[in-house]
């Protein structure tokens, strides 16, 4: 599975969004290629802003 089609199936549509995967950060040109492993750390933080 890759970055890309996690974010597919969980149905993220956020157009600010952070994904690690083990600690390391993955650029969103990267989201279509970068694999997702068993048992890897993924991380995937929606950025917010408000005031």
């Amino acid at each position: 599975m890759t970055v890309e089609s996690l974010m597919n199936m969980k149905k993220f549509t956020y157009s600010r969004i952070i994904v690690k995967i083990n600690g390391k950060h993955i650029e969103q040109e990267d989201y279509t290629n970068t694999v997702i492993n068993d048992e890897d750390d993924v991380q995937m933080i929606h950025l917010l802003a408000g005031g």
